[in-house]
């Protein structure tokens, strides 16, 4: 792989990490970032507030997957 420019990689992959840090932020910053931050700090109060913390560790553990997905389908370049 020596003399393959590797330039417009880098590229790709840095847009990818800066589009998948402000979606992160944004996520955090909205009502379901909220939800996550409740369940996280006491479940047992979130689910008596009327969270439904099954269907969200679902919905955050298919998030990571995806991110993590991402990233490990683009490091083979």
């Amino acid at each position: 792989m020596s003399g393959v420019d590797r330039t417009p990689h880098y590229y790709l992959i840095l847009a990818i990490m800066v589009a998948s840090l402000f979606l992160m932020r944004k996520l955090v910053d909205l009502r379901i970032g909220l939800l996550f931050l409740a369940i996280r700090e006491d479940k047992d109060l979130a689910e008596a507030l009327g969270v439904n913390t099954t269907r969200h560790k679902l919905l955050g553990f298919t998030i990571s997957s995806f991110m993590a997905g991402l990233v490990g389908g683009f490091t083979t370049l």
